[in-house]
């Protein structure tokens, strides 16, 4: 086997890892790609660049945000020099995946713009679609919801088109939530559905979590407290077999607020510490659209309590291991 041979099996033996969310698998292999590929001089310059990319959003996925940010950048740099806008549009949604994901939502949307600007000119592609879909996703987090789902639709059915069932899942999932934050449950309830039926009959449980926990927000909100415990339940089961800790986080956001709603208020702000020792610890964050109905709620638990029983509650909270937290929860 050549050099490039490898360096080619290595990168799709990393990218089907990836795939399948398995990133402390992925990781390994897609860097030994990557340092053979380097080796190619300009050879290796069009494989090394999927290489980067591949390993930008693996990094995201393991909350590395420097390291994704190196690759992605590196990526970049590549795509310019190879005139090659498949590669600068992929590389620049992993940077902004990046920022987004660390709360810098003006950083994100210039990577957004300038990846949708690069794949745009190529017609309805997967890379396309995925432009559309990460800037529409953004642009609902922030309020635009006219333009966020004029993107999210666009992805849509550029998606069914090209017969890409998951990314089709994922710009309905950003659909449900524009209807939830519109208050229109029942299209958002229609979106949802869809997105989960897709993920389900694909064995996506990966998203199926983060569908599941949406669903389960909105099941609240509805006054469905059996349902939404159905559905957050599952969602954190999927969560924790998955151990992506920013959608463990997540979902527990959600099911502290469930049990703040149904009366037990100390219970709640010891889940909702835990939550936030865990966001601290990742340097992550809540997404921007929920952020202000959790500072709410926080002012609301507080006001009920008292400050000291809260601030009791939410450093036990807070000192508490994950398992222990959510085998509290699974078990309670």
């Amino acid at each position: 086997m050549t050099a490039a041979e490898r360096a080619r099996a290595l990168l799709v033996a990393g990218g089907l890892a990836a795939n399948q969310h398995n990133y402390h698998m992925a990781q390994p292999l897609l860097t030994e790609s990557a340092a053979i590929a380097r080796e190619l001089g300009a050879g290796g310059r069009l494989p090394l660049a999927r290489t980067c990319i591949e390993l930008s959003w693996t990094m995201v996925a393991l909350l590395d945000f420097a390291a994704a940010q190196c690759y992605g950048q590196e990526a970049l740099a590549l795509g310019q020099v190879l005139d090659d806008p498949w590669v600068r549009g992929q590389a620049l949604s992993g940077l902004g995946a990046a920022a987004s994901d660390q709360g810098d939502d003006q950083t994100a949307r210039q990577h957004f713009d300038a990846a949708l600007a690069c794949a745009q000119p190529l017609g309805d592609t997967p890379v396309y679609g995925s432009a559309l879909s990460s800037l529409g996703m953004l642009l609902g987090r922030q309020g635009d919801y006219q333009a966020a789902r004029a993107h999210l639709m666009q992805s849509v059915t550029i998606f069914h088109t090209l017969g890409n069932p998951l990314e089709k899942a994922w710009s309905l999932l950003g659909l449900g939530d524009i209807a939830a934050a519109q208050h229109n449950g029942t299209d958002a309830e229609q979106y949802y559905e869809q997105a989960l039926t897709i993920q389900r009959e694909l064995n996506d449980i990966d998203h199926a979590g983060h569908t599941l926990a949406a669903m389960g927000r909105l099941a609240q909100r509805q006054g469905d407290y059996a349902r939404s415990r159905e559905l957050l339940y599952e969602s954190l089961a999927i969560t924790i077999k998955m151990g992506y800790r920013p959608g463990i986080a997540d979902t527990l956001e959600a099911i502290g607020s469930l049990i703040a709603a149904q009366g037990q208020a100390e219970r709640a702000v010891l889940i909702l510490g835990a939550v936030d020792e865990l966001l601290r610890q990742d340097h992550v964050f809540l997404k921007p659209i929920i952020q202000p109905m959790h500072d709410h709620l926080l002012s609301a638990l507080r006001d009920q309590l008292g400050a000291a029983a809260f601030t009791t509650a939410w450093t036990a909270g807070a000192a508490m291991p994950l398992d222990e937290v959510t085998a509290l929860i699974m078990n309670g």
